[in-house]
């Protein structure tokens, strides 16, 4: 008899449908499916194998929970975000909230990630120089444009 795997792959949240990341997601998650992977949200008591965490997320205990029972948690990372500090209407409190976002983003991925995929070698590259990204022995660039 041969043995049946489910393999399952966790998302912190649906696609967006305005494009860029979530447009990522979309077709990532087809391509899984059409391979039988098991799609699933936290709103499911399923324990995925791994889970991809497409910018940021507030579901931070369930990415505790599952991490605790051996999950991969993948960051997937695209541009940087530095607009916020060139804008001239900005408030100073949205500058600093910003910068607070930025840095638990960045101690997330060092806490909870193993391994992180970014949108190009350009991006690779500014997030680490600019310390948005914790440094993993495993990256990797899968490019936004590319049918998967």
């Amino acid at each position: 008899m041969d043995d049946f795997v489910i393999r399952t792959i966790g998302f912190p949240s649906r696609p967006s449908k305005n494009g860029g990341p979530g447009s990522f997601q979309f077709r990532f998650e087809s391509y899984l499916k059409s391979k039988e992977w098991l799609v699933i949200y936290p709103d499911t008591k399923i324990i995925p194998s791994v889970v991809i965490i497409n910018g940021s997320t507030k579901h931070f205990l369930w990415l505790l929970k599952l991490k605790l029972k051996g999950t991969v948690i993948i960051y997937r990372l695209g541009g940087i975000n530095w607009l916020y500090k060139k804008a001239e209407n900005s408030w100073i409190t949205k500058k600093v909230k910003q910068d607070i976002k930025i840095a638990l983003i960045t101690l997330m991925q060092s806490l909870l990630g193993d391994s992180v995929i970014y949108q190009s070698e350009f991006s690779r590259e500014w997030l680490i120089k600019f310390k948005q990204s914790a440094r993993f022995k495993h990256n990797f660039v899968i490019h936004n444009g590319v049918d998967l």
